[in-house]
């Protein structure tokens, strides 16, 4: 059970940390104290300074991953953002956690419409050379079609 988190103090700065998670991450904590995840930024006053971040996510059948940073963050409103994203290569997981502009920082479901959007186009391409059109007549139409 994590301790409540101390007082703000004038000099606290402020992390936000964006966690997208597909399909899912459980748990985050900032220097131990636990914080809501969800799929949005999540903004978290912290005295300034280094702190540990560490977010904990579903790698798969219920195994869970973990991934730890430490993050500086500057004092009196200064407002860093980090992203975390869970990646799966060739079977392995990991997570990435790396500091991006707060424009780059995009949600769990524009990810998944992403994703979907790019299967999508793959079953297309799939169909067509099914119905027999070759290889340069379906990249003549994908074309077309953007």
């Amino acid at each position: 059970m994590s301790q409540p988190p101390p007082p703000p103090h004038p000099d606290d700065g402020w992390l936000v940390l964006h966690v997208v998670c597909w399909p899912s991450s459980h748990r985050a904590e900032i220097d131990g104290h636990e914080i809501p995840v969800r799929e949005h930024a999540i903004p978290v006053r912290v005295p300034h300074g280094t702190r540990r971040v560490t977010v904990w996510y579903v790698v798969r059948f219920g195994a869970y991953g973990k991934q730890t940073m430490d993050v500086q963050v500057p004092p009196r409103g200064t407002v860093p953002v980090y992203y975390a994203m869970p990646r799966h290569i060739l079977g392995q997981s990991y997570l990435a956690l790396h500091p991006v502009p707060r424009s780059w920082a995009i949600s769990a479901t524009e990810v998944k419409d992403q994703v979907v959007g790019g299967l999508g186009c793959l079953a297309v391409l799939m169909v067509l050379a099914l119905c027999g059109l070759g290889g340069s007549a379906a990249w003549d139409w994908l074309q077309g079609a953007w």
